[in-house]
């Protein structure tokens, strides 16, 4: 199951797609890979953690989710991750289907 219903309440938990980076296991969160202490990834780097996610989600039945900020990803002045964003979006062109979280919990529903 993608979404789990939390009880005692009208929304939904989804997971987000955690993996090894650094013998750590982190969840795919631009900000949280940019900014935690102890990863600070670099822009190359996220975009190696968003191709390694590409390589692991590709033989598995469970989708890809990651969490994207517009105010850090999306000012590519200040932080540089709109490129390996784009370059993301590019490698799934193609081989993927763009769901917002409503549609993902809609599906995992029906």
């Amino acid at each position: 199951m993608v979404a789990n219903p939390v009880e005692g309440h009208s929304f939904y938990a989804v997971p987000i797609t955690t993996l090894e980076v650094n013998n750590k296991k982190v969840y795919l969160c631009d900000i949280a890979c940019a900014l935690k202490e102890d990863l600070k990834l670099t822009s190359d780097e996220w975009y190696e953690v968003l191709k390694k996610a590409i390589d692991q989600k590709s033989g598995e039945a469970s989708p890809l989710i990651i969490i994207v900020h517009g105010w850090y990803t999306g000012n590519n002045e200040v932080y540089n991750y709109w490129q390996p964003f784009v370059d993301f979006l590019d490698l799934l062109e193609g081989r993927a289907t763009f769901v917002t979280t409503k549609e993902l919990v809609d599906l995992n529903n029906n």
